[in-house]
């Protein structure tokens, strides 16, 4: 290499960007990747494992057969010796039957729960280590030694895979498939608040359409020759009665009821037949049947038409009413009812398009998170979107 080539920067490897469209392209080939560097490494550190088990089950009996009779020690002693001994291998028992339970483990549960297993085994097995190796050190120091070397093997494949990183990574990944679940379930339902929209303007559509034929129908049958008619009928009701109104306030002035409850003011039957009449004639006349009123004006020397008051009772009694025409009535109905359908869609495209808002908002922050997630697991840098 010449001298200068060592103030030649590298050439950079460019970086691959990601766009929104080709995340899920990334997050399955990054997941397929982890998955891959996770189970190689739990293949191997399983392997390690095993070959760990191996061993210390191997010194184990030996350990057992260790005897302190030759030793010249205090016999006290050798006896503590011994008991501890026995509780340091039960303790390594112990070590291999936890490390047998969490084999069947996914690669993060497994690594720390073997932290854990060494973590409680150094802890309760500190005494009985101590005070055994006050008489035994060569055979029991050679146990601690490959427990030591695996412990020392394993957190040197931790960090230089950096295994937690690997962690890390899926469980950000998790995230973001979550997030972007919910990114899916948003633009759904803003699809659906579309598809409901849509729906809504078309059948306003279709109801003005048949509101303008209502009305149309309407403006023909309010012109024609039947509504014509119709009308003049009604105009010659209102005639009839109008005239028929004028006969029976003649009628009460002729009978001058007033005078008549003056004269017949003793006489109790009399005296409310009349005060009927002269709270509501109509009603009064309609309910004497025998037109006691006659007999009544006769016998108070008035002179009345007989015949005159059965001819206007008869009136009264056949009397018709005006009346609204009950076709252009249902034309009316339906134009109502029609407009209160379509106002009914302008409100569910009113609320529909409140809530899309709120679906917009949604998805703009659930998308910065998917953002985050996404620029933690690839790089600032590769991130477009």
């Amino acid at each position: 290499m010449g001298i200068f080539d060592i103030f030649r920067k590298k050439k950079e490897e460019p970086v691959e960007k990601i766009t929104f469209d080709k995340l899920d392209y990334f997050v399955d080939k990054e997941t397929k990747s982890l998955n891959e560097k996770s189970e190689s490494f739990m293949e191997e550190i399983k392997k390690d494992a095993g070959q760990f088990s191996l061993k210390i089950k191997q010194k184990i009996p030996s350990l057992r057969l260790i005897n302190l009779e030759n030793r010249k020690e205090q016999e006290k002693l050798k006896a503590v010796v011994i008991e501890n001994l026995l509780l340091y291998v039960g303790h390594l028992e112990k070590l291999l039957e936890e490390l047998k339970k969490i084999e069947d483990k996914g690669t993060e549960d497994y690594i720390n729960d073997l932290q854990l297993v060494f973590n409680d085994f150094n802890k309760k097995s500190r005494i009985s280590f101590c005070r055994a190796t006050i008489l035994i050190g060569k055979e029991i120091e050679k146990v601690r030694d490959i427990m030591k070397n695996f412990m020392k093997v394993l957190d040197y494949k931790i960090k230089s895979r950096d295994i937690y990183g690997t962690f890390k990574k899926e469980k950000l990944i998790d995230n973001l498939r979550l997030e972007l679940k919910k990114l899916e379930e948003a633009k759904n339902i803003q699809k659906q608040i579309e598809d409901s929209v849509k729906n809504s303007q078309n059948k306003i559509s279709a109801l003005e359409l048949e509101k303008q034929s209502a009305e149309t129908d309407y403006e023909n049958y309010e012109k024609s020759n039947v509504h014509a008619e119709f009308l003049n009928e009604q105009e010659k009701i209102k005639n009839e009665n109008n005239i028929l109104a004028e006969d029976i306030s003649r009628l009460k002035q002729e009978l001058n009821l007033k005078l008549l409850s003056k004269y017949f003011h003793n006489d109790k039957k009399k005296n409310e037949l009349l005060h009927n009449y002269s709270e509501n004639f109509i009603n009064s006349i309609k309910d004497d049947n025998n037109l006691k009123i006659i007999s009544i004006a006769k016998e108070a020397k008035q002179s009345i038409d007989e015949q005159k008051i059965k001819e206007l009772r008869d009136k009264i009694m056949n009397q018709k009413m005006p009346v609204k025409d009950k076709k252009l009535g249902e034309f009316e109905n339906r134009i109502n009812i029609l407009e209160q359908e379509i106002n009914e869609e302008k409100r569910n495209i009113e609320d529909e398009n409140h809530k899309k808002q709120k679906f917009e908002k949604k998805e703009e922050e659930i998308l910065i998170h998917v953002r985050e997630d996404a620029t933690k697991i690839f790089g600032r840098s590769a991130v477009e979107f």
